[in-house]
C-alpha cells in the first residue's frame, strides 16, 4: 500500500491544536495549520513572509542563536517575541537521510502584548469608569470573534492586557465627539491599525481598522485622483506626479515612460503650477 505522506503530514498537522509552521532551511514558511494562521492574520501560506519579518527586533537574536541550534539536530525551547506577541516556541528538527531538512516551529504558550485585530478589522463597544477611561466590552461585532467575555475590561477581553492600552482613543477625549489614533505595527500581517472612538455620555463605540499596504497604496492613489481632479491635471500630468510621489527623477520617468526628458520636464513644470507646489519636495505638504 503506497501512502501519501504529503497529505498525510498535512493532515496530522491540522489535528494538532497548537499553531504550528514547519519552515525550510532559510526560514521560509512551507506548511502551517489553520491555528498559526490565526494568529498570524494570513489565509494562506502563500501570505506568509521569511520567518525573520515575523520576530520583534528584541527577539532575532535569541532566535536565530536557538534556529542555529535547531539545524545542529538540537530540540530546544525559546521564548520570542512574534506578531507583537510574547511566545513560547519549541523548535523540532525534522531529518532526512539523517540530516535536518526543515524545522517545525509549534507556539506552546503567548502572551499578547498588542490587539487582537483580524485581516477586516473589529467594532466594539464600551462602558466607560468613573474617570472617563474603557470599562466593561458591552459588545464586539466581528466575523472572526466568536466568545468574548463581556464580563472583562476592553482591554483584558480584547487585548490580553493587564491596564489601558497606551494607543487607546478614549485617553483625554471630550464628554462627546469623535476621536482617531493611529498604532503602528512594525513586523507582522499590517503596519498600522487605525482605531476611530465614538463617544456619548457613559458609553463608547470603537472601531479598529487595520491599514496594510495594499489600503495604503489604494489610499495614496485616491489623494492624487483627488488633487489632479481639483488642479485639472492631463493624463501625462498625472502620471508625472504618480512617478514624482514614488521618488524617481525626471530621466527615470522618461525611461519608464518612453518618451525624451524634455518633455517630462515641460509636464512637470505644469503640473508644479497648477498645483501651486514650489517644487517637488513641497508635493508632499499637498498629499498631507
Amino acid at each position: 500500500m503506497q501512502f501519501d505522506w504529503e497529505f498525510l503530514g498535512s493532515a496530522l498537522l491540522e489535528r494538532d491544536p497548537r499553531p504550528i509552521v514547519v519552515l525550510d532551511l532559510s526560514r521560509r514558511a512551507l506548511r502551517t495549520n489553520s491555528a498559526f494562521l490565526s494568529i498570524a492574520g494570513a489565509r494562506d501560506a502563500n501570505h506568509l513572509q521569511i520567518a525573520d519579518d515575523w520576530l520583534l527586533p528584541s527577539s532575532r537574536g535569541s532566535f536565530l542563536d536557538a534556529w542555529g541550534r535547531a539545524l545542529a539536530g538540537e530540540r530546544l525551547r525559546v521564548s520570542v517575541g512574534v506578531f507583537h506577541q510574547e511566545m513560547v516556541v519549541e523548535l523540532l528538527p525534522l531529518l532526512h537521510a539523517g540530516a535536518v531538512h526543515s524545522v517545525l516551529l509549534a507556539v506552546m504558550a503567548m502572551s499578547p502584548t498588542a490587539p487582537f485585530i483580524p485581516p477586516l478589522g473589529v467594532l466594539y463597544e464600551v462602558g466607560l469608569d468613573a474617570t472617563g477611561g474603557p470599562g466593561r466590552l458591552l459588545r464586539a461585532f466581528s466575523s472572526e470573534l466568536e466568545r468574548v467575555d463581556t464580563t472583562a475590561p476592553c482591554f483584558r477581553a480584547l487585548h490580553g492586557r493587564d491596564g489601558p492600552c497606551e494607543w487607546c482613543p478614549l485617553k483625554n477625549m471630550p464628554a462627546e465627539g469623535v476621536k482617531t489614533v493611529l498604532h503602528p505595527q512594525l513586523v507582522g500581517p499590517f503596519k498600522v491599525t487605525l482605531f476611530t472612538a465614538r463617544r456619548a455620555r457613559e458609553a463608547a463605540t470603537i472601531s479598529a481598522t487595520p491599514i496594510d499596504e495594499n489600503i495604503y497604496r489604494k489610499l495614496v492613489q485616491s489623494r492624487i485622483e483627488a488633487l489632479s481632479q481639483k488642479a485639472k491635471l492631463n493624463e501625462r500630468e498625472r502620471k508625472v506626479l504618480a512617478h514624482v510621489l514614488k521618488g524617481r527623477t525626471l530621466n527615470d520617468i522618461a525611461a519608464a515612460e518612453g518618451v525624451n526628458a524634455r518633455s517630462v520636464k515641460y509636464h512637470h513644470q505644469n503640473m508644479l503650477r497648477k498645483l501651486g507646489a514650489e517644487s517637488r519636495m513641497d508635493l508632499f505638504r499637498l498629499m498631507s
